[in-house]
């Protein structure tokens, strides 16, 4: 018999994003406040005006991973509660951006960054890591009779995600489901196999 796979991402689907999405912004917002030499809360009420602002029109901000085309977005802005600091990162690089917001994109481009997204991917990844590592696990409480259920039903379910293995790995294994890393041509996968 021929097994479905189903392909499904991390966080936000296995996780509860609300916690961890506003660690990931308050983290992203003080590494942009220290390269610009602005005190935290100052820097986080004017990217919270920011936010409040991107948010009256979702649709033209969001997440574009690479930060090369300006126009491309993978995801909206109110899909993900996770895309908020990418939303952001993405708003300091645009040429329309108020003169505020240029001195942190120039501040985070003098740090060595090659653009606002690459600094923004390495805060998301930093921030999520710290994170996972805390005392409340971010995985949803329904997570393994889930995976139980698509198994069951007959279906491979292959974790596909920006977070690493490691990370899903660890945040997977007190679950007790036995995991599967695989490598392909475009980087390793995690098969949840029961």
């Amino acid at each position: 018999m021929t097994r479905v796979k189903v392909l499904s991402d991390f966080d936000g689907v296995w996780t509860n994003q609300g916690p961890e999405a506003a660690h990931v912004l308050e983290h992203f917002v003080a590494r942009a406040a220290a390269l610009t030499h602005v005190e935290p809360p100052a820097a986080q009420e004017q990217f919270q005006a920011w936010l409040k602002l991107l948010r009256q029109e979702p649709q033209q901000h969001g997440w574009a991973p690479d930060g090369k085309d300006p126009g491309r977005l993978t995801a909206f802005l109110d899909e993900d509660p996770l895309l908020c600091s990418s939303s952001l990162g993405r708003f300091l690089s645009l040429p329309s951006a108020p003169k505020a917001a240029r001195a942190y994109r120039d501040a985070i481009l003098a740090a060595g960054f090659a653009n606002t997204m690459e600094f923004t991917n390495r805060c998301f990844l930093e921030a999520t890591e710290a994170f996972s590592r805390g005392t409340v696990s971010p995985v949803v409480p329904r997570a393994k009779a889930a995976f139980q259920a698509l198994v069951e039903a007959g279906a491979e379910v292959v974790i596909v995600s920006n977070s690493s293995s490691e990370k899903i790995s660890r945040l997977l294994a007190p679950l007790g489901l036995p995991l599967v890393e695989s490598a392909s041509e475009s980087g390793k996968m995690l098969r949840v196999c029961l």
